[in-house]
């Protein structure tokens, strides 16, 4: 078995996106999450490179009826006990952030949005130590949080959150603090 094969199997057993998730410094490259690697792993297709590209106007409200579709769907895990790894999750299923983040990115690209449009991002709430993961998404030349915690769709200046770590554009796979 190669060192890689190691480290994804690692990645992979080590369980939630964030497990041991660190701020890092500006425009740095930081390890990309475990969870996420692992996921990444087991769904290839939902992690290739694309060309950074923005979703059209036309698609907006798309965007804002599958968010609000997922959130009203899925139960927070964190009412009840659930395993601590990425999944696609079915209608009534139980979700956390990771989840409902990658439910939504999924069910977009099956409505046709380009995944270059869409990343995920790692965040803090203020006065909070506890991390989140939302989906960032560009329509247009505005990028919009579709997040857990809300079903409006808000453009990124209004999140009130603060920027730990985000997919770079079209990669995935690479991770920066924003």
């Amino acid at each position: 078995m190669t060192v890689r094969s190691l480290a994804i199997i690692a990645a992979v057993a080590a369980g939630a996106l964030l497990a041991g998730y660190e701020v890092a410094d500006a425009d740095e490259v930081v390890p990309t999450p475990s969870g996420f690697v692992g996921f990444c792993t087991l769904n290839i297709s939902m992690c290739w490179k694309s060309d950074p590209e923005p979703a059209p106007l036309s698609m907006r409200d798309k965007i804002i009826a599958r968010n609000r579709q997922v959130n009203d769907a899925l139960f927070d895990a964190k009412d009840y006990p659930a395993p601590q790894r990425v999944s696609l999750i079915a209608p009534k299923g139980l979700a956390d952030c990771e989840d409902y983040a990658v439910t939504k990115r999924f069910l977009l690209l099956w409505d046709g949005v380009p995944a270059g449009s869409m990343r995920l991002a790692v965040v803090r709430r203020m006065r909070s130590t506890q991390l989140h993961v939302v989906l960032l998404i560009k329509i247009g030349a505005a990028t919009f949080i579709l997040d857990s915690l809300n079903n409006l769709v808000l453009p990124l200046e209004s999140s009130g959150y603060q920027w730990i770590a985000v997919e770079r554009p079209g990669e995935p796979m690479t991770w920066s603090k924003p």
